[in-house]
């Protein structure tokens, strides 16, 4: 890590602190007008929030979390669920999410108007149900 980082050329200029800083209030705004990211029950989180493509066959540095809010009680009456992608890995990915076929999904519109023009381009094909997310990206997926 210290080559990387003594290396002049990673230096961040300004402008890439303020897209930074930007992209990250965009995710801190979809988290705070998002319902389903405030389940505040333990009862909850473990009846909606699921793993779906976790464990040993995962593909490595993506991590997948479904909130299904079809499962117990509505927490939120605009959206039936959440698909949440990080994609940390170099390339992107495609994953296959069981249970999500035939519905649609589409990127939270907080990222679909936002300043990233990478997270834009993730998708979801409904006859699938498979979410595709570029490298290096968290995509917020929400189905009504």
């Amino acid at each position: 890590m210290r080559p990387l980082l003594a290396d002049p050329a990673q230096k961040p200029l300004s402008s890439d602190i303020g897209e930074a800083r930007v992209r990250a209030a965009e995710l801190l705004q979809i988290r705070k007008s998002t319902p389903l990211f405030h389940l505040g029950e333990a009862g909850l989180v473990q009846q909606k929030v699921s793993f779906p493509l976790g464990g040993p066959e995962q593909t490595l540095g993506v991590v997948v979390m479904r909130i299904d809010d079809a499962v117990g009680s509505d927490v939120d009456a605009g959206l039936a669920g959440l698909v949440v992608v990080f994609n940390a890995s170099d390339e992107a990915t495609s994953q296959s999410i069981p249970g999500t076929a035939g519905a649609e999904y589409a990127l939270h519109p907080v990222q679909a108007e936002g300043v990233d023009p990478v997270v834009k381009t993730a998708t979801h094909e409904a006859a699938t149900g498979s979410f595709t997310v570029p490298a290096r990206t968290v995509a917020v997926f929400q189905t009504k």
